[in-house]
């Protein structure tokens, strides 16, 4: 079912099935307020008539991704090691000149 379908079947309210004119960022940059309010009404929507199907893999997509992040973290610091790097104890000028001149 398309988008402007779902938005079309709801009955009683003033849903637009289309944004207003511009790219997203033009339209949020020109009115944040409406362009934020369109946006919301039309997750609302899509949340009404797909939320039933998309709430347990949305649960499922975010439970995988802790579970993932979890293991790279534990992969990672199994082997991770702390490196202190100093300055050297004397400082060339020359050197500095061509740090500074690039």
């Amino acid at each position: 079912m398309t988008l402007s379908r779902i938005l079309a079947a709801l009955p009683g309210r003033a849903w637009s099935s289309s944004p207003p004119p511009g790219g997203p960022a033009g339209r949020y940059l020109t009115s944040p307020v409406a362009y934020t309010a369109w946006l919301a009404r039309l997750l609302l929507a899509i949340l009404e008539h797909q939320g039933p199907a998309a709430g347990p893999l949305l649960a499922a997509a975010v439970a995988g991704r802790a579970w993932l992040r979890r293991r790279q973290h534990a992969a990672f610091a199994a082997d991770a090691r702390t490196v202190t790097i100093l300055a050297p104890p004397q400082a060339d000028p020359d050197g500095a000149a061509a740090l500074w001149g690039t």
